[in-house]
């Protein structure tokens, strides 16, 4: 091979020994760079998935605490739930909702014991309308239409029947709710609140209710007088207001103690509502007073003929305890507007009427319709009263004497009549007795007389020993007190022979309970007095008490004596009088008599004595005694 061959192959392999080397270089550079590219690509994953790391601890912790916080949430809502449901059933209440569309109901939660339903039970309509009381069916109606329009909210009281079919006070509130694809319902509670209710009427009752009585307050009645006042203003009409209370019920207080005068209350406003309740509203004004309040339906006529049946048919109650307790009732009646245009006014006026019932209660026990000549009377009745409570305590009363006599003039017998010495001269006894009945004074007074005329007896029967005396007893001495006590212990310490005392009653007497008058009769009988009937045949005559009372005497009526020679009817009645009474051994005295004719027929008659101006008007005692006197020894001569 030539030189220039080797050269040529040796340049050549030079040239691919550098050329291969250069590549290496190149690789190894190469490679060298992708080497770093990839260790940084590297540290750039590790960074990623550092960050990869740290963002999903973080997403884990996030969703961690996400689901701890759900769990949380779901812990509080069911704890929420379990507050709401124990909420519901301490405060008695129970969740609902009520469907607008279909009208249905449904509890959702709280005591269910409240109500006839059960847990999420759907009641139609109809159902829960059988639950609820028949007054709330217009209220319930209307309400529920009436939020289903405009949208309102609900907030009212109405009654549900409960698990023991007993009707119940609920505060039932509510609002509307519009789900999205849903029909609108209402959600709302049942509250129960019946405690509530019956503190209110219990509130109530005490503010308007008579607590002893359980009638209505006079505060109550004045709403209810305004109430009627208005109507009767707006259509023109008018009412009647009437008064009743218990005649001396003062007394009964002080002879029977306070819990009988309560019982006696209770039994009246249980009278007057048992028969005027329908007609009616009754109301206690004060003490005895109660007081009717009529409806405009019922005619003053009719109101009028319902309280005089009530005063003329009551003459005792029974009572709770079984105790028997004699009473007489006064009542008063007055008309809006014509006697009264406001309560006061009328008021007054059906108490003036009341007060003229009270005198006229021991002849004919009788209802008084108002009429303003009334009032003259009543300041003169009040000025009287208080004249009078002078009088008792400064012992401003007398005795004028008038004798009973045989029809030859001989002097039997004399009547004790009560005289008050410094009374108003206008005011006659008949006129000072019925006030004193009226306002209780008769009792001092009565006792005035019983302690004088046997005062009087005394010093009469030193001049004639077996001369007697009457006196006349009030109704309301027998009611209220201890007769035969009273004249006992005040004949003691005297030498007066009872035997010689009369004491004399009038009829109205026997409209008292029989049995009771009997046993004080009996009593007064057992100290030797006798007991005279006044006035006989000018009130509740009856043969039946006649029969059976310890009768001694009987008076006839003046107005009989009056007419016993110009009327043969007077004439027959006097003789069936006396007939009757002789037949019974009772004895007749003529009251009145003021003529020889009226003598010579009561003769004729065989009446047993006489009383009158004929024979002797009535007399001082110092005159009555000289005059007394002077008749026994002219008799005693003949």
């Amino acid at each position: 091979m030539s030189a220039a061959s080797d050269r040529s192959e040796s340049s050549y392999l030079r040239k691919r020994l550098e050329r291969e080397k250069a590549a290496r270089v190149q690789a190894e550079e190469l490679l060298e760079s992708k080497s770093r590219e990839l260790f940084e690509v590297n540290q750039i994953l590790e960074r990623s998935n550092e960050q990869l790391d740290e963002q999903v601890q973080q997403r884990t912790s996030a969703l961690q605490a996400q689901t701890q916080r759900a769990e949380d949430n779901a812990s509080r809502l069911n704890s929420a739930v379990e507050r709401l449901e124990i909420i519901l059933t301490a405060a008695r209440a129970v969740s609902w909702t009520y469907d607008i569309t279909h009208h249905t109901f449904r509890v959702n939660g709280g005591d269910t014991s409240l109500l006839q339903f059960t847990l999420d039970e759907v009641v139609d309509f109809k159902t829960l309308k059988q639950a609820l009381h028949p007054d709330d069916h217009a209220l319930f109606r209307e309400t529920f239409s009436e939020l289903s329009y405009l949208q309102s909210k609900i907030d009212i009281r109405l009654r549900f029947k409960d698990q023991d079919d007993e009707y119940r006070w609920f505060a039932l509130s509510a609002v509307m709710s519009r789900p999205e694809a849903h029909d609108p319902i209402l959600l709302g509670a049942l509250i129960d609140v019946q405690e509530h209710v019956n503190r209110e009427e219990e509130a109530w009752a005490l503010s308007n209710i008579d607590s002893l009585t359980q009638v209505a307050n006079r505060r109550y009645f004045e709403q209810l007088f305004a109430k009627s006042k208005q109507q009767a203003q707006d259509l023109g009409t008018g009412f009647t207001v009437g008064l009743v209370d218990i005649n001396e019920f003062r007394l009964i207080n002080e002879s029977f103690g306070q819990r009988t005068a309560d019982w006696t209350l209770q039994a009246l406003a249980d009278l007057l509502t048992d028969r005027f309740e329908d007609k009616s509203s009754i109301a206690r004004l004060a003490a005895d007073e109660f007081v009717i309040l009529f409806n405009s339906d019922v005619k003053a006529s009719q109101a009028f003929d319902h309280l005089e049946q009530l005063v003329t048919s009551i003459d005792h109650f029974e009572l709770n305890n079984g105790e028997r307790v004699a009473i007489t009732l006064s009542a008063g009646a007055a008309c809006f507007p014509y006697d009264g245009q406001n309560f006061d006014n009328l008021l007054q006026a059906v108490q003036t009427a009341n007060q003229q019932s009270k005198q006229s209660r021991f002849s004919s026990p009788k209802c008084v319709m108002y009429h303003p000549g009334m009032d003259v009377s009543r300041q003169r009745d009040r000025n009287i009263r208080q004249n009078l409570h002078r009088a008792v305590i400064h012992d401003e009363f007398s005795f004028a004497l008038q004798p009973l006599v045989t029809k030859d003039g001989q002097w039997l017998a004399a009547e004790a009549l009560l005289r008050w010495t410094k009374g108003p001269r206008d005011c006659s006894t008949l006129d000072f007795i019925t006030v004193a009945e009226s306002c209780g004074l008769i009792l001092p007074i009565g006792e005035w007389v019983i302690k004088n005329a046997i005062q009087q007896l005394g010093t009469i029967q030193q001049i004639k020993p077996d001369f007697w005396l009457s006196m006349n007893i009030s109704p309301a001495q027998f009611q209220h007190q201890d007769l035969a006590s009273t004249i006992q212990e005040a004949a003691a310490g005297t030498e007066v022979d009872l035997s010689r005392l009369a004491i004399e009653v009038t009829e109205s007497l026997f409209l008292d309970d029989l049995t009771r008058v009997q046993n004080s009769l009996d009593r007064i009988k057992a100290l030797g007095c006798s007991i005279a009937i006044d006035d006989f045949g000018s009130g509740y005559s009856s043969l039946g008490y006649v029969q059976q009372l310890p009768i001694d005497y009987i008076k006839i009526d003046k107005r009989f004596v009056d007419q016993i020679t110009e009327h043969p009817e007077s004439q027959n009645i006097a003789k069936a009088i006396i007939d009757m009474s002789h037949s019974l051994h009772s004895k007749v005295v003529a009251e009145g008599v003021e003529t020889s004719l009226q003598v010579e027929a009561l003769a004729a008659l065989n009446c047993d004595a006489m009383q009158g101006y004929y024979f002797a008007r009535p007399m001082a005692p110092e005159q009555f005694l000289a005059e007394l006197k002077q008749n026994s020894e002219r008799f005693v001569t003949d």
